[in-house]
């Protein structure tokens, strides 16, 4: 069921109910490593974990980035 909500998030059109949102976050993370070639960055959260994060070409493009940068990542978590 959660496949039919994602479409119509993404278009003008009334959303179905939800199935189940399970919350929303953010955090700012700073940039300690870019690769242009994968589009991908790891970024250190304020608890000192890193991660490398996978970014959509369509989204933004990494190379624009700087090693030090600061970035605010949002997310929102569902569950069907």
């Amino acid at each position: 069921m959660c496949a039919d909500i994602v479409p119509a998030l993404a278009q003008d059109a009334e959303p179905p109910p939800a199935y189940g949102v399970a919350g929303a976050a953010q955090v700012q993370a700073r940039v300690v490593g870019i690769d242009a070639a994968s589009n991908s960055v790891t970024l250190r959260g304020p608890f000192g974990r890193a991660v490398e994060v996978a970014v959509n070409p369509q989204i933004a493009n990494v190379s624009k980035l700087k090693l030090g940068d600061t970035v605010n990542i949002s997310s929102i978590a569902m569950r069907c």
